[in-house]
């Protein structure tokens, strides 16, 4: 079985990854940046939806989109085959050229928002549309929830 293990791994071809980089600015005027493998994902921190405006430079095209729901889920490779497939998106192969998705949970407004694949060049902002004491947000990175007192107090 070692030997095994051994010959496998002399035998398995490697890739490249490419994560999600994502900066966090609160009202305060701080910032805090994160890294996942995986996915990062916005989700409603309470039982009310979350309100968000979503900018972003997509295939060289600006777009300005308002959603209300659940969570967003931007994925990575690795990440597109768990989180994204389960909410009926595409995937990415391994290896491939960089790209991320960019998925909904629950994205009821607009009605029919799809899944984007973006390319390297493109960027998205994602802004609080209403009052987040109302409409808490919840950040979580590769499966691991940042609690909320983090998020508005950032250490």
């Amino acid at each position: 079985p070692q030997e095994d293990l051994s010959v496998a791994v002399a035998q398995s071809e490697g890739f490249k990854l490419y994560p999600v980089k994502a900066t966090v600015h609160f009202k305060d005027g701080s910032a805090k940046s994160f890294t996942a493998f995986s996915s990062f994902e916005l989700l409603r921190g309470n039982g009310q939806a979350m309100y968000l405006k979503l900018t972003g430079h997509f295939n060289g095209v600006a777009m300005t989109q308002k959603l209300m729901g659940t969570g967003l889920v931007f994925s990575t490779p690795m990440g597109s085959t768990a989180t994204n497939y389960s909410n009926d998106g595409p995937t990415i192969p391994m290896g491939g050229p960089p790209q991320m998705i960019l998925s909904d949970i629950g994205i009821k407004n607009p009605a029919g928002f799809n899944q984007i694949v973006s390319g390297p060049d493109d960027y998205y902002e994602v802004e609080c549309a209403e009052n987040p004491v109302k409409r808490p947000l919840v950040i979580s990175v590769d499966g691991q929830e940042i609690a909320q007192d983090k998020i508005n107090n950032p250490a």
